[in-house]
């Protein structure tokens, strides 16, 4: 029995995904079918191990998982997030695992090397740091080719990974991040010692902008904040100028 479709984008940023929606069921599977040929060279998005790196799965299959770091008697799959070339599945434990092509390092591996089996992001891990959510940007336009992660932990801090030329990272520069950095001017504490816990997060589009909703604290719907920071284009961000 299917328990739910994971939405998300088919496309990718060389117009070559034709993977579709993950599947998961009552049992704790993720099944994944379609393309693997999600960008060029081979994503493995579908998780499905090396030897489909490069070819179609015409039936729904389980992804594969690391089972040096997942333990399927324990572990369970508390959300999963997917677009075009990248695939994220969070445990209940909190940890987080990926399989995709990794271009721009948007995997969190600490390198650009595609993974073909969900593998555990350790640095989360190793820092303690658990993870609730995560959003992906697969920018689909041959224009800027870029692709960044977003990650929001239990305690409200955000995590960033990936492309980071329109300073869509949210750490003050425009320096690219294989691994997890935080995210500056929000979070629990944020990095400059003010209390600022995130509760949703906006992040996609096709040129990396981002929205975080703050807490007002004590459930204070009237003191919410919104944050926004990445590509500024048109004016994206609505803080009154078109710069990044």
């Amino acid at each position: 029995k299917c328990e739910r479709l994971i939405h998300g984008d088919i496309g990718s940023k060389w117009h070559r995904a034709q993977a579709s929606a993950p599947l998961l069921m009552t049992d704790g599977k993720l099944l994944t079918h379609g393309d693997s040929l999600a960008a060029i060279g081979g994503a493995a998005a579908n998780a499905h191990g090396p030897t489909e790196a490069d070819g179609i799965s015409w039936q729904a299959n389980p992804a594969l998982f690391d089972s040096k770091t997942w333990t399927m008697s324990s572990d369970k799959i508390k959300n999963v997030s997917y677009a075009g070339d990248s695939l994220f599945v969070v445990s209940s434990a909190g940890d987080v695992y990926f399989a995709g092509h990794n271009s721009d390092g948007e995997g969190g591996q600490g390198d650009t090397t595609a993974r073909y089996i969900l593998t555990r992001i350790d640095y989360f891990y190793n820092n303690n740091i658990k993870i609730d959510r995560v959003w992906i940007n697969d920018c689909m336009d041959s224009t800027y080719l870029t692709q960044t992660s977003v990650f929001l932990t239990t305690g409200g801090d955000v995590y960033t990974c990936g492309k980071n030329d329109a300073g869509q990272l949210g750490i003050g520069n425009t320096t690219d991040s294989t691994t997890p950095v935080q995210a500056h001017n929000i979070g629990n504490p944020s990095p400059q010692g003010d209390y600022r816990p995130v509760t949703d997060i906006w992040h996609g589009g096709m040129y990396s902008s981002t929205y975080a909703k703050i807490s007002g604290g004590d459930n204070n719907a009237q003191n919410e904040t919104v944050y926004a920071w990445g590509r500024n284009d048109s004016g994206r961000l609505g803080d009154g100028t078109t710069s990044n």
